[in-house]
């Protein structure tokens, strides 16, 4: 990593994949991180491969949608252990404070990396000592948007707030799906961090 994008960081975009979606009993399979400056500039990208523990039940109903195998991540998958230990690294050493979290639909990737940072570290608070309390959700973020059109008697601004869904935010927004991987990690992301873009466009905010 070059040292003069060291500790620029001000914003930390966040997406998982996993087998299921119960944490309780689903593990997880993929995550995804950029870092963005306070432009929301990309400086880092994070992306890996898990193999959950033994025991982690696979839900052939997710595996459609994310089309990552088992064999995928036999082969490249990280350990728990070792996915959040090159987390923490790359948090720590792309910014300066606890970032800020953009995501969609944070409280599903919260949920998940919460109980994989507690089976690594069950004595200690670490996931949530590593990421601060303020996020960004761009789901909520343009739920706002349609309650300011049913307070106001407007149409909705947007018919599905998903991302990649048919008519979701990616389709809403004008992004290009081409440019996207979806339910990939990392894909994801970049998707999150133009969504959030294009919000704050919508909003009037000229980002420098």
């Amino acid at each position: 990593m070059r040292k003069d994008i060291e500790k620029r960081a001000k914003y930390l975009v966040i997406d998982t994949e996993t087998s299921g979606v119960k944490p309780w009993e689903n593990g997880l399979i993929q995550l995804g991180a950029i870092a963005l400056d306070s432009n929301l500039e990309i400086i880092e990208t994070f992306n890996f491969y898990v193999n959950p523990p033994k025991g982690s039940i696979w839900d052939e109903n997710a595996a459609k949608i994310h089309n990552i195998s088992k064999a995928t991540l036999l082969e490249k998958g990280l350990s728990y252990n070792d996915v959040c230990q090159k987390f923490i690294l790359f948090v720590t050493t792309n910014f300066a404070d606890l970032p800020i979290v953009v995501a969609q639909f944070f409280p599903f990737d919260y949920a998940f990396l919460d109980r994989v940072f507690d089976q690594v570290f069950p004595d200690k608070r670490v996931f949530s000592e590593t990421l601060s309390r303020n996020f960004i959700d761009t789901k909520s973020l343009s739920n706002v948007f349609n309650l300011k059109a049913d307070l106001t008697g407007k149409p909705k601004y947007f018919q599905e707030t998903s991302l990649s869904k048919f008519g979701g935010l990616k389709d809403s927004l004008g992004l290009k799906k081409e440019d996207y991987i979806s339910h990939d990690a990392l894909g994801d992301c970049h998707a999150t961090r133009d969504v959030l873009i294009k919000l704050m466009e919508l909003l009037e905010v000229k980002i420098p």
